[in-house]
């Protein structure tokens, strides 16, 4: 059953024709029209009265849920709530773009006759990559003073072709290619070299071997290729349309971030402590506004728990106070201009609203479903060789904010002093530092890409300094435990998660049908099977 789907208004409105009624509410022809042709498109489905059937059942399900059941604990989730907040303001900022940016993007007759050659010559090419604009520099200025792009593809390139080929692409024609890259590609002639190319990747410095134009270009060729290339030259200047819209609003220049403010708030977004001094730590500034830590936290605690999931280490940290910042500028602006109000966006709203109420709702019924005892013992029978108990580890650490100090209390460490004293009195993470670095046995997955490092260090060693989330750590590893077989009871928790998993849309199903018994459902089948639909124009299906 197709869950991510748009809930219907009441039959008081009284739609002309009717495919479905559930107790005083019902889906009108032209909602469940849309909803089938989207259906057809996205899932490329054809035609067929199985799937209409299912469409018009799984919309009356949806008002089912809605309307016929105990919805209060659901709308009063504070996550919920907060994945409604967040799809709004995404709503409003699509809508924002589009007006501003991608609205006003345009390609021009020369453009379009340009792109037009350029699509019906091939261009061979070598290049140099290189992440930042320096390491471009550096390699620009190399080849300069005479390297060759073979010395260099060695020492820059990892892939073992490009390695041994001196960074050389073979042909490729318009459109192959990043747009920057081949922008600066085809102005090149045969030898010539670029200056280094921002692309979507990185840097590139490009090197032209040769060009193979068409031999012969009609007007009818162009007139009858115009439109696509016309659509791909707009595709193609989103990206930078859209940088250039953010700079003119955010300048990345007033924004600083504090290490050690940062450094605390990845160690402490999951603890309470902003009535401690550290609280008020400063983790960034823009321009003259100042932010603490508690300030970025309360931030935090709007944003969904999917979103926050991503925030592990100081690079993502700033990425997500970088974009709050960025999130905040833009929904003033499109406030301000009203596109909060448009129609469009109050429809999405209302599609993403309703998205959501069900996501919700399936994962409400599938947490208070219980699975019969009978049925969990023989799931694990049948699964028992994929119950093994996890490798654990009991590890100590001493987390500091750079490995100067993490080397600095090694030092020490190796001179006889007390692990847990200097882990009490310098690691960022309270919880473990409270308790003399003891981190207690863990699963070793928990320990993320240090886990093979710890599994295999000595025990009773310090080991490290290793980086971990941006932080510099000291671990001693004090117990390990190999994997085993487990029992029914110890698994118990997991054979109900994996159960539920495997037959989720059957527990639905059972749901649905206890609330049968709360009101009618009727469908009009004779619409259903009648009504016909014209072949597709443009992907979107219209009926005669």
């Amino acid at each position: 059953m197709a869950m991510a789907v748009l809930l219907l208004a009441s039959c008081r409105q009284q739609p002309v024709q009717t495919v479905a009624t559930v107790g005083d509410y019902t889906v009108d022809f032209d909602s469940y029209l849309k909803r089938y042709r989207e259906y057809l498109f996205t899932s490329a489905m054809k035609d067929n009265l199985v799937t209409r059937r299912q469409v018009a059942q799984n919309m009356a399900h949806e008002l089912l849920l809605k309307y016929y059941d105990d919805n209060s604990a659901l709308e009063n989730d504070p996550e919920y709530k907060k994945e409604l907040e967040w799809a709004k303001n995404q709503m409003i900022l699509g809508y924002l773009k589009d007006q501003e940016v991608y609205a006003r993007i345009t390609a021009d007759e020369r453009e379009v006759r340009r792109a037009f050659a350029r699509s019906k010559e091939k261009i061979a090419a070598r290049h140099l990559y290189a992440p930042t604009r320096e390491e471009a520099e550096r390699l620009y200025t190399a080849l300069k003073q005479g390297a060759s792009f073979e010395e260099l593809a060695r020492k820059t390139f990892t892939d073992s072709i490009l390695k041994s080929n001196g960074g050389y692409l073979g042909y490729f024609s318009w459109g192959d290619m990043d747009p920057a890259f081949e922008d600066s590609a085809y102005s090149l002639r045969p030898g010539e070299i670029s200056r280094p190319v921002k692309t979507a990747q990185g840097y590139s410095i490009i090197k032209v071997e040769d060009r193979k134009p068409a031999p012969l270009l009609t007007e009818t060729q162009y007139l009858n290729a115009r439109r696509g290339i016309e659509r791909i030259l707009r595709i193609n200047k989103k990206r930078p349309a859209e940088q250039a819209f953010l700079k003119q609003r955010f300048d990345e220049e007033k924004l600083n971030f504090y290490d050690e403010g940062l450094s605390r708030l990845v160690g402490r977004l999951s603890a309470r402590d902003e009535e401690r001094r550290e609280a008020y730590d400063t983790v960034a500034a823009y321009g003259e506004r100042v932010f603490t830590l508690a300030d970025i936290r309360k931030e935090l605690e709007r944003v969904p728990q999917s979103v926050q999931a991503a925030i592990v280490d100081i690079p993502s940290l700033k990425a997500a106070i970088k974009g709050l910042l960025i999130q905040k500028a833009l929904l003033d602006e499109a406030r301000e201009k009203g596109y909060d109000e448009a129609p469009l966006v109050r429809e999405k709203v209302e599609t993403a609203r309703n998205n959501l109420f069900l996501k919700f709702k399936f994962n409400q019924v599938l947490r208070a479903f219980t699975v019969p005892d009978s049925a969990l013992k023989a799931y694990y029978l049948d699964h028992k060789d994929e119950f093994k108990s996890p490798r654990k580890l009991e590890v100590s650490e001493i987390l500091v904010d750079s490995e100067d100090k993490a080397l600095e209390l090694k030092a020490r460490l190796m001179a006889g002093e007390d692990f847990g004293k200097l882990a009490r009195e310098h690691s960022l993470r309270r919880w473990s530092a409270e308790r003399g670095g003891r981190m207690g046995l863990s699963d070793w997955g928990r320990f993320g890409l240090l886990r093979g490092k710890l599994w295999k260090a000595p025990l009773n060693k310090v080991v490290g300094p290793w980086q971990a989330r941006g932080l510099f750590g000291l671990f001693k590893v004090t117990r390990r435990i190999k994997p085993g077989p487990q029992s029914y009871k110890a698994v118990k928790e997991e054979l109900i998660q994996r159960y539920k998993k495997e037959y989720e849309w059957k527990i639905m199903f059972i749901y649905l049908n206890n609330l049968y018994k709360k009101t009618k459902i009727s469908y009009n089948n004779d619409l259903i099977k009648s009504f016909v639909l014209d072949e597709t124009i443009d992907g979107i299906s219209k009926e005669h």
